[in-house]
């Protein structure tokens, strides 16, 4: 059993573990060298992995904090709601932790979630990257890295099953209704995802982890779930044990272990 060139499986023994793993990943591309200037472009994500990711995020001092703050932030999907609203990926980062670390405001780049028509926001923030972001070869905007997670359902970003966002060929964000949930949300379309130099997808828990195995005990039969649909030239899956204990044997031996 082979992985797809450029993916990479990281298991680490618990969710913090896989937290704090994914928050090195971001503090070392603030401080690549290269990107110093140019202000690497992140998109953040929401949900229980993220904020304790946030979590040790915030607790960084000195160059680490540095780093962090030389970044531009922008997130993969949010809720239908205000910013303030406690269910608001943008208040989860920025409580977390980008007002804490004195992030620069004109470095963030938070989508609207109660804006009154979610299409006309979509299309403001689409415009957003076309203006900020460099671009790839086939001239969709580039982000350097994009963090993720995934449901139970095996979705992500806001890219549920059944939803008509799966079928999106827009280059920036979308209003997706997700009738499982009896709601709308912006998300990120699979073209922008795909185009990152960068995805990091951390996923924990003992629900996901038929999903996981599913992905990769397939092989060349039909893709199930959204997740599988992304095809990033490198994409690095950060599981802790919980959601890696299905897979099988043979990949098991393969795979490194986190740090």
């Amino acid at each position: 059993m082979k992985l797809a060139p450029g993916t990479e499986i990281l298991i680490s023994p618990t969710a913090q573990d896989v937290a704090d793993a994914a928050a090195v990943q971001l503090v070392q591309l603030g401080d690549n060298k290269q990107e110093r200037q140019l202000k690497a472009r992140v998109a953040l994500a929401g949900g229980s992995t993220p904020k304790a990711m946030y979590k040790a995020l915030r607790e960084c001092t000195g160059q680490d904090a540095a780093a962090l703050r030389r970044i531009r932030y922008f997130f993969g999907d949010e809720r239908a709601v205000p910013n303030d609203h406690v269910d608001s990926n943008v208040r989860l980062a920025m409580e977390g932790f980008l007002a804490q670390l004195g992030v620069p405001a004109e470095q963030i780049y938070p989508p609207n979630g109660g804006a009154h028509l979610l299409s006309a926001e979509a299309m403001r923030l689409t415009m957003l990257l076309e203006r900020t972001l460099p671009k790839a070869a086939d001239g969709t905007p580039q982000f350097d890295m994009i963090i993720l997670g995934m449901g139970p359902d095996g979705h992500t970003a806001s890219l549920f099953p059944g939803t008509e966002a799966l079928a999106s060929d827009v280059k920036g964000y979308v209003s997706n209704e997700v009738p499982q949930l009896n709601t709308n949300r912006l998300t990120l379309t699979y073209p922008v995802l795909n185009a990152a130099k960068h995805l990091l997808l951390a996923v924990t828990g003992d629900n996901k982890a038929t999903v996981i195995r599913d992905i990769f005990s397939r092989g060349d039969a039909p893709k199930v779930y959204p997740v599988e649909h992304l095809k990033a030239t490198s994409i690095t899956w950060m599981l802790d044990m919980s959601a890696a204990m299905l897979l099988p044997e043979e990949l098991l031996r393969k795979i490194k272990p986190a740090g």
